[in-house]
């Protein structure tokens, strides 16, 4: 991309119209990419140093409306077999397929809080990331998640509350093109402005 589409990216992002984040970076050297909104376009260019505290996550003083970022997991059959014993959700819907092949869904599906969790680990491990607080999560199951299927969850920054450390989340899950569970997560994430910083050892003095 030439210097003055990026100019002219960077632009729009500060007058809060196209310009948006995506994730994907790598710890060792995180650089923030911004993408066109036009997801058509898929243009993709480096914008600045990302702002990422110690624990590669995000401070709320770094947080941007429209900021977003994606986490996909395949649903396995180990998954659901594990997901059971954890939770004690023996439902036949999941672990009994000759009993789900007479059901409205033809077969085993994973559950649902199992295909949530996806956004629990892109809420984690993506944004705002480490050392974030799950406050509530409100959810709308759309669609069956079947075994061997790949959930991609996406969480998007809704609005900000800087003063007590909130935010709200538009969370996602789909496989493929098709919208599995939709909702919306508050979290309470670091500060840069409220950490504080190590206590100075103390230094003694000697009088010779």
């Amino acid at each position: 991309m030439a210097d003055e589409g990026l100019a002219a990216i960077q632009a729009d992002w500060l007058s809060g119209t196209k310009g948006l984040p995506a994730q994907g970076l790598a710890p060792a050297r995180a650089v923030t990419l911004w993408v066109m909104a036009d997801e058509d376009k898929r243009t993709v260019e480096p914008y600045k140093d990302a702002a990422m505290n110690d624990m590669n996550g995000y401070d709320i003083e770094d947080l941007h409306l429209g900021m977003r970022a994606t986490f996909s997991k395949t649903i396995t059959e180990a998954d659901i077999v594990l997901f059971a014993g954890v939770s004690g959700d023996n439902n036949a819907l999941h672990i009994n397929e000759e009993f789900a092949a007479t059901t409205r869904f033809g077969g085993r599906i994973a559950h649902g809080f199992l295909t949530a969790s996806v956004i629990s680990a892109a809420v984690a491990n993506r944004l705002p990331g480490p050392g974030t607080i799950y406050l509530s999560q409100q959810l709308n199951f759309l669609a069956p998640v079947r075994p061997g299927q790949t959930v991609h969850a996406s969480v998007v920054v809704h609005s900000i509350d800087l003063a007590r450390r909130r935010v709200t989340l538009d969370t996602t899950c789909r496989v493929g093109d098709l919208v599995v569970i939709e909702g919306q997560a508050v979290v309470m994430t670091t500060s840069s402005a409220k950490r504080r910083p190590a206590a100075a050892m103390p230094v003694a003095e000697v009088c010779l």
